[in-house]
C-alpha cells in the first residue's frame, strides 16, 4: 500500500495482510478513504478530509457484503465532507448483507457535513448502492456547518455516545427514496448532552426517532415537512413546531405525524402550520405547552391540524384562516383564544380545565361544534366577527359573557328538530 501522502485517495481492499491499522501520521490530510470488501479497523492520529479534483472529500464504504469499518481515530472536516455507507454487491432481499460504520472519534467541521445510508442506488457519491447500510456516529461533531442526512430502505444512521454534540449548524434528515422493501430510522441516542444542538429539519417521508430523552435543544425550531417525528415514550423540549407538507415520491401522500407515545413533547413558542395539498399533519400522544402560545394553521386546500395528543400546561390562541381540531381529553388550565380561522372540539373536555377566570374566548375567529355537550367552561365573546356554529344537538352548560354580538349557527342536520342549548348564567 505504501506511505500515504497529503492528498492522497487511500483505498482499503480485501486481502491485505492486516485490516486493524494505526495512523501514526501527525497531521494527514486525504481527499476520500475508500473500503473494499474486507473489516477494517483504524486508530491513530486524526485524518483531515479536503476536496480533490471532484470537488468532494470523505468515507466511501460501498462495496462488499457484511461487513464492518471501524473509526476510532477524530476527524476533521474544514470545507465539510460525506460518510457514504451502503453496497453494490449485494442483494439485501437475500440475506443478511448489512455494511456497518462506526465512527467513534470525534468529528470537527467547517462545512456541510452528509451521512448517507444507501441501498436502493441513489447515493450522490456511489450509484451502485443496493445493500443496507447501517452508520454510528458517536464522537461530538463539532465545528460550523450543517449537518445532513440522507437515508434509503433498511438503512439506519444512529447519533449516539456518551457526549452531546455541539456543532453550530442545523441536523436536516431527509428520506431519498422509498421502494417499499422495508424500513429505515434516523435515531437520536446521546447518553448526556444533545444530538441536535440546534434546528431540526425532517424532510418529506423522513423519520426521525428518539432513544432517549433530550435530544434536542430547548431553543430549537423542528421544521416538519411531511416527515415523522416519534418520541417513543421520551420526552423532549424544544421552542417551537414549524409543519408543512410536500408530497411524496413513492410512499402515501400524508402530512407531517408527530407521536410521543407515553413521552411528552414540550413547546416553549408555539405551531406554525403552513398547509396545503389536503395533507393534515397531526399531532399524537401527550403535548405540554410551557406558556400561553399561538398555534397558527394557514393555507389553501382547507387547512387542518389535528391535535389529538392530550394538551397540558397552559392554554393557546389560535391564529390563521385554517381548521384545529381538538381530539383528547384536554388538561391544560387556561384560556382558549379563538382569534381566527376554526377550532373544533371533538371531545366535552377538548377545552382543559375549566375556569373561573379562564375559558374559551371568541375573539374573530369561529367555534364549530359537532353534538358535543360542553360543561362548566366559561365563553367569552370579544368580537362580532366570530360565529359559533353548532351542528346537531349541541349545549353549553358554563357562563355566557358577552362584550359583543354572539352569532349562532345552529345546523340541525337530520331535520329532527335539534338544537343549540345555552344553559348556563
Amino acid at each position: 500500500m505504501g506511505v500515504p501522502q497529503n492528498g492522497d485517495d487511500l483505498e482499503f481492499t480485501s486481502g491485505q495482510a492486516s485490516t486493524y491499522l494505526n495512523n501514526d501520521i501527525q497531521g494527514l490530510v486525504v481527499t476520500s478513504l475508500t473500503f473494499g470488501n474486507a473489516d477494517y479497523t483504524i486508530n491513530g492520529n486524526s485524518i483531515t478530509f479536503l476536496p480533490g479534483d471532484l470537488g468532494n472529500c470523505g468515507i466511501d464504504n460501498t462495496t462488499g457484503d457484511g461487513r464492518t469499518i471501524t473509526i476510532n481515530c477524530d476527524l476533521n472536516f474544514p470545507q465539510g465532507g460525506y460518510s457514504d455507507c451502503g453496497s453494490g454487491d449485494g442483494n439485501s432481499l437475500l440475506g443478511d448483507n448489512t455494511i456497518y460504520l462506526h465512527l467513534f472519534g470525534n468529528i470537527n467541521i467547517g462545512g456541510n457535513l452528509h451521512f448517507y445510508d444507501g441501498s436502493t442506488g441513489n447515493s450522490p457519491y456511489n450509484a451502485s448502492d443496493f445493500n443496507d447500510g447501517h452508520t454510528e456516529v458517536s464522537g461530538i461533531i463539532s465545528g460550523t456547518g450543517d449537518v445532513i442526512v440522507a437515508n434509503d430502505d433498511y438503512c439506519v444512521i444512529t447519533f449516539d455516545g456518551p457526549y452531546g454534540n455541539t456543532f453550530n449548524g442545523t441536523m436536516r434528515i431527509s428520506y431519498e427514496f422509498n421502494f417499499g422493501y422495508g424500513n429505515d430510522y434516523v435515531y437520536f441516542n446521546k447518553a448526556s448532552g444533545l444530538a441536535a444542538p440546534h434546528n431540526v429539519q425532517v424532510n418529506t417521508e423522513a423519520v426521525l426517532e428518539l432513544l432517549h430523552s433530550d435530544q434536542i435543544a430547548d431553543s430549537a425550531t423542528v421544521y416538519l415537512y411531511s416527515g415523522k417525528l416519534l418520541l417513543n415514550g421520551f420526552n423532549e423540549t424544544v421552542n417551537n413546531l414549524v409543519l408543512t407538507n410536500q408530497l411524496g415520491i413513492f410512499s402515501p401522500f400524508h402530512g407531517a405525524i408527530i407521536d410521543t407515545g407515553t413521552g411528552t413533547l414540550s413547546l416553549n413558542n408555539g405551531i406554525s402550520a403552513m398547509l396545503g395539498m389536503n395533507l393534515q399533519p397531526v399531532i399524537m400522544g401527550k403535548l405540554n405547552l410551557i406558556n400561553f402560545e399561538p398555534i397558527e394553521v394557514t393555507g389553501t386546500a382547507n387547512p387542518t391540524l389535528e391535535i389529538s395528543a392530550t394538551i397540558e400546561g397552559n392554554g393557546f390562541e389560535k391564529l390563521g384562516n385554517g381548521l384545529l381540531v381538538l381530539g383528547a381529553a384536554n388538561t391544560f388550565f387556561g384560556d382558549v383564544e379563538i382569534t381566527a380561522g376554526t377550532v373544533q372540539p371533538t371531545t366535552t373536555t377538548a377545552f382543559g380545565q375549566a375556569g373561573p377566570s379562564y375559558g374559551v374566548e371568541l375573539n374573530g375567529g369561529n367555534l364549530q361544534m359537532q353534538g358535543l355537550a360542553i360543561g362548566n367552561e366559561p365563553l367569552y365573546v370579544l368580537s362580532s366577527a366570530s360565529t359559533l356554529i353548532a351542528n346537531d344537538q349541541c349545549s353549553w352548560a358554563g357562563p355566557v359573557s358577552l362584550s359583543a354580538d354572539l352569532n349562532v349557527l345552529p345546523q340541525d342536520t337530520t331535520s329532527s328538530g335539534k338544537t343549540m342549548n345555552f344553559t348556563g348564567p
